[in-house]
């Protein structure tokens, strides 16, 4: 099981990352080390259309919505809103090597439990 074969990421349980190896090659959650990275996972959806987190301290540049501006996003139970958006810094290894990337524009949504990346937006380019 993967983690982009997972149907609805905002709403995923912890027990859905029970089945996935970590970089320790243990199951995730029973790894000492990847447990304290799990309030702080980014997951990437291939359904998602913009990047999105649900933390205010993620953001390194950041701009609310205005109340007449907040944008509605409908789920299977109800109405939330973007509060606003900005610039996230993520951190991550490529070949061994940490790297930092500027992901812009990542939608801010307190309601939400889960910070997705959005694999088509990550495909474009500025």
């Amino acid at each position: 099981m993967s983690v982009v074969a997972v149907k609805n990421l905002y709403s995923m349980t912890l027990s859905a990352l029970d089945a996935l190896k970590c970089e320790h090659h243990e199951l995730f959650l029973q790894c000492a080390k990847c447990r304290v990275k799990v309030g702080s996972m980014w997951l990437l959806d291939s359904g998602a259309l913009a990047h999105f987190t649900h933390q205010k301290s993620d953001f390194v540049h950041f701009i609310p919505a205005t109340k007449q501006d907040r944008i509605p996003v409908k789920t299977a139970a109800h109405t939330i809103y973007v509060e606003g958006h900005g610039t996230v810094l993520l951190k991550h290894y490529i070949n061994k090597t940490l790297v930092t990337t500027r992901v812009y524009p990542v939608l801010y949504i307190p309601q939400v439990t889960t910070r997705l990346l959005s694999m088509g937006d990550s495909y474009s380019k500025e």
